[in-house]
């Protein structure tokens, strides 16, 4: 794999990192009810690149989690539909630069993996085959200032 496409692959990975955990952020990873939806920070590092950015999931209906990844300078990055049921993830968008077969297997894998670890409070997850790190944090609540929910 060329030092591009790592690049891109770890673009993809770092949007997974959020910023301030808060007061019952471990029940807030993942969007446990259909109209729920959860906002987390993400970072995705590999070894040459990091990538930090939002992830937004949406719990919609039949049991279908869409979720979109967006970089810090508000470009969509990565678009796709986690069906809980089946357990399987289904890529819809991905920036050009990263859109590449290796780089879209490796990510349905990963993904799949990280919506069962989101569901189960997990915040961190590491792919050892190619040392790519993944983590997350829930976004603060504009009526907290403070990472522990303490109200203004």
């Amino acid at each position: 794999m060329c030092r591009f496409q790592r690049a891109c692959l770890a673009c993809v990975s770092l949007l997974f990192l959020s910023l301030s955990p808060r007061e019952g952020s471990a029940q807030e990873l993942f969007p446990a009810e259909e109209g729920d939806n959860v906002r987390l920070s993400t970072l995705i590092e590999t070894p040459r690149l990091s990538v930090s950015g939002i992830l937004i999931l949406f719990h919609g209906a039949d049991g279908l989690v869409k979720g979109s990844l967006i970089n810090e300078f508000g470009l969509s990055f990565l678009d796709f539909v986690f069906d809980t049921r089946k357990e399987r993830v289904k890529l819809l968008h991905m920036a050009k630069m990263a859109d590449k077969w290796y780089i879209r297997k490796v990510l349905k894998r990963d993904l799949r993996t990280l919506m069962g670890l989101l569901a189960s409070r997990c915040d961190v997850y590491k792919n050892e085959r190619f040392d790519i790190s993944y983590k997350f944090q829930p976004l603060m609540d504009k009526e907290t200032d403070s990472p522990d929910g303490e109200q203004k």
